[in-house]
């Protein structure tokens, strides 16, 4: 096993899928929902998942804006100092990330892989079927 590999089953290993019922106040799904209609989620055809990339996403970017606005508008210098102190976080999070960044790339290419063979396998079945058809009508 690679050294990605099995940094990324460490970091999934004992986890199970759990259902998580999420609660909004009125204001924010409708945020959620100006969202995610402006980033293109909703016609995506995956419409069940966007509330999960708003929790991710959406949530902490309009708060982070909001707050980058009252500080913007309260005291330039300390929202000069507050992107300094969010651009070394960043760099900290992005190396954290990146196993799991190169991980979820290298399960994508297997999923696209795994799709290709699985109809490659559909194609030989149908004429497998076709031949043992042909065969029976001789």
């Amino acid at each position: 096993m690679s050294r990605a590999r099995a940094s990324f089953a460490t970091l999934v290993a004992g986890e199970q899928e759990q259902v998580v019922r999420f609660h909004a106040a009125d204001h924010e799904i409708e945020a959620a929902e100006a969202l995610a209609r402006e980033r293109g989620w909703l016609e995506s055809g995956d419409e069940a998942n966007w509330p999960l990339l708003f929790v991710a996403f959406g949530l902490a970017a309009l708060y982070r804006e909001r707050d980058l606005k009252q500080l913007e508008d309260a005291d330039p210098a300390a929202l000069d100092a507050e992107r300094r102190r969010l651009r070394k976080v960043h760099m900290q999070v992005d190396g954290r990330l990146s196993p799991l960044r190169f991980a979820a790339f290298e399960l994508a290419r297997t999923n696209r892989i795994l799709e290709i063979r699985e109809t490659a396998l559909r194609i030989d079945n149908s004429g497998l079927r076709l031949r043992l058809g042909d065969g029976d009508s001789e």
